[in-house]
């Protein structure tokens, strides 16, 4: 019986045999296995097992940490207090540079943390729905060769040689369903134009065309009503603002809409409203259609020429993408054998070679990879240049503050003396030097924080985002502004710690400055400073111009006076027309 008996997780008591002190050991852990067995008795396994792993993060502590016994010398809580008392009255009593020192490192870390926060916004897309992991977007790829221009067909991409379309033909889906196996789910989403007429009001729309097992993959939430009732082909989901928008404070569930596309007009009954949700999703629904509404569906979904939706597969448990490539290499066989034939005529590949295909591309990358047919896709290119830019700002902060230490190395002269003189060990000058860079950069941090607080509505302006304080302050950001904040320490504290810390305590006394503006050091710091800043102003000029020439420049006509004209008598296909007025009287 005793073999079934629950035990305590192997990675927390690993954990805690690597932290504890060999003194407290078998004290402590004694007491931990009585707290779990008793919990055991009284509450489920699986909550004693995550109590027992809290107890042993909650015993993470100083005192019970084990210590080498140089870390015992060198950091001591009497110590400690005692840099961190001398590092506060050196603050206060050089005010001007305390001031200047925090000002330009709040400023950088500023500039780092809304660029994090852009950064971070565009890996995150879709990365918080259950089922992440296991969803995919089945996307075609096609080889051109090294002298293939990827702008002249259809599966045009940023790399000349290869190319990825994220839209399908609407027959793969079924075909995946039937042929592949270890696809526990399968969704194809679309786009549709169209009319919809409430009460009186009759709107020109953009639907989204969309299977109901969509919404088993996501987690969509909804505000009211539900999606079952989806999969019936005369049921419609609406989003929250076009329920308020049409409905006011009616409930929107039950009501009907007259829905006009492809040259039909059909009645649906809206059956569910999509919450309106911040997390960022590649994801818009607004008006929501069943794709068996098509009224050429049946011609739709089985034309293997059409390029005309996105199909999403969830895989079943355990199951990775790797091994569905055969199954697929045989849908190419049968249905893109042409394809095959015209990649390999043109890059030149031996016949057992492939040159299109399909490829799984994970939920949460579908954002930033560069698809031919997809809009509002980040390159990845353009987050490593702001990354860059992020790098530089805190280069340049962590540079001005080594300057700026280093130019009042005068007064500090005799007091690292006095202290060396009294017994004071390189290590205890450079700890010195290290908690009071701590101490100026989380005051930066501070600092920083707030601004980055107040200057959100303006970067949202400018970036037309919608970040909130939510945003800046949670979880996923913690960790990021933790490792902004080590990296400055050790960037802006090395080089004045070590510095100081080799002063020949004899020289120092006799009054004797050591501080040499023309060392090597110091120039190269101030040359890298000086091509950062030049660097970033240019660039920020040279940005600012273009697109003050893109939304000022002479188009030939007034965007405003443009009338959309619409006929719904003429046939399909030419029902939409773009009148130009050149000025309208």
């Amino acid at each position: 019986m005793k073999d079934n008996l629950p035990i305590p997780p192997r990675w927390a008591e690993a954990f805690f045999d690597f932290y504890c002190a060999p003194r407290y050991r078998e004290e402590i852990k004694g007491d931990l296995y009585e707290l779990f067995d008793a919990r055991c008795e009284e509450q489920t396994p699986r909550t004693a097992k995550v109590r027992f792993a809290w107890d042993v993060l909650r015993f993470f502590r100083w005192r019970y940490l084990r210590k080498s016994a140089r870390l015992r010398k060198l950091i001591q809580p009497v110590m400690v207090k005692n840099y961190l008392k001398i590092s506060w009255r050196t603050l206060r009593r050089q005010r001007l540079h305390t001031v200047i020192n925090i000002g330009g490192l709040s400023l950088g870390l500023a500039a780092c943390s809304l660029l994090f926060l852009y950064i971070r916004h565009h890996l995150s897309y879709d990365d918080w729905h259950t089922n992440k992991d296991r969803v995919y977007l089945a996307s075609q790829w096609s080889y051109g060769g090294p002298d293939y221009d990827s702008d002249s067909t259809w599966w045009s991409a940023p790399a000349p040689d290869f190319g990825v379309n994220s839209m399908v033909s609407a027959a793969l889906p079924e075909t995946i369903k039937d042929q592949v196996p270890g696809v526990e789910a399968i969704a194809l989403v679309g786009g549709q134009s169209g009319v919809v007429k409430v009460g009186r009001s009759v709107l020109r729309e953009r639907f989204t065309v969309a299977s109901p097992s969509l919404f088993d993959m996501l987690d969509v939430p909804l505000a009211e009503g539900s999606v079952l009732g989806f999969k019936d082909p005369g049921h419609i989901l609406i989003s929250e603002a076009k329920a308020e928008a049409w409905f006011g404070n009616r409930s929107a569930v039950g009501q009907t809409l007259e829905v006009t596309f492809q040259g039909e007009t059909q009645t649906k009954e809206v059956v569910g409203v999509l919450a309106h949700t911040d997390q960022p999703t590649n994801f818009q629904l607004d008006i929501v259609l069943n794709p068996r509404s098509k009224p050429n569906y049946e011609q739709w979904s089985t034309n293997w020429n059409s390029l005309s939706v996105a199909t999403y597969v969830m895989l079943a448990p355990g199951v990775q993408p790797e091994t569905l490539t055969p199954a697929f290499d045989g849908i190419v066989d049968v249905h893109y054998d042409h394809m095959l034939d015209i990649t390999r005529e043109r890059a030149g590949l031996a016949e057992n070679q492939r040159g299109f295909g399909f490829a799984l591309v994970p939920l949460t990358e579908i954002h930033v990879i560069p698809f031919s047919v997809r809009y509002g896709n980040m390159q990845p290119r353009y987050l490593a240049f702001l990354a860059l830019i992020g790098i530089a700002i805190l280069l340049i902060a962590g540079i001005n503050y080594i300057s700026l230490t280093l130019a009042r190395s005068a007064g500090r002269n005799l007091e690292v003396g006095v202290r060396k003189s009294l017994g004071a060990r390189v290590s205890h000058i450079v700890t010195q030097f290290y908690v009071e860079t701590l101490l100026v950069t989380v005051l930066a941090l501070i600092l920083a924080t707030l601004i980055s607080y107040l200057s959100l509505p303006l970067f949202n302006s400018i970036l037309k985002s919608k970040f909130g304080w939510h945003d800046l302050f949670n979880r996923g950001m913690l960790v990021p502004l933790l490792a902004i904040l080590g990296i400055t320490v050790l960037l802006a504290g090395s080089y004045p710690a070590s510095y100081f810390a080799k002063f020949r305590t004899a020289v120092v006394l006799k009054g004797r400055s050591l501080y040499n503006i023309n060392s090597r050091f110091l120039r190269l710091l101030v040359g890298i400073q000086l091509v950062l800043k030049s660097s970033l102003l240019i660039g920020t000029y040279g940005l600012y111009r273009q697109m003050d020439y893109i939304l000022n420049m002479d188009l030939g006509f007034e965007p405003a006076n443009v009338v959309r004209v619409t006929n719904r008598q003429l046939p399909q296909g030419e029902a939409t027309r773009e009148v130009r007025v050149a000025r309208l009287q």
